[in-house]
């Protein structure tokens, strides 16, 4: 269980208060901006908000394992894409 409890969010992310921050564009795995931020939940539930796009998005899978398919970074690419 310690791999999914604690899910990382990757490069281009740092963590403050409880949360993932963007904080760096280049290296991010998805699209978004920096200064967004959010969080995952053990069963591929997910929140995050965009301040710079005005966005708030939720994703709640409810599987396990944590992000098994990878639904976590089709869903923030497809969503930032639908805002262009």
């Amino acid at each position: 269980l310690p791999g999914l409890a604690v899910p990382n969010r990757g490069a281009g992310y740092g963590f403050g208060l409880g949360i993932a921050l963007r904080i760096d564009n280049g290296l991010a795995a998805t699209l978004g901006t920096i200064g967004s931020f959010g969080w995952t939940g053990m069963a591929t539930t997910y929140c995050w908000i965009d301040p710079a796009e005005k966005l708030v998005a939720l994703c709640f899978a409810q599987h396990l394992p944590h992000d098994e398919h990878g639904l976590f970074q089709r869903f923030v690419n497809l969503s930032y894409q639908a805002l262009a």
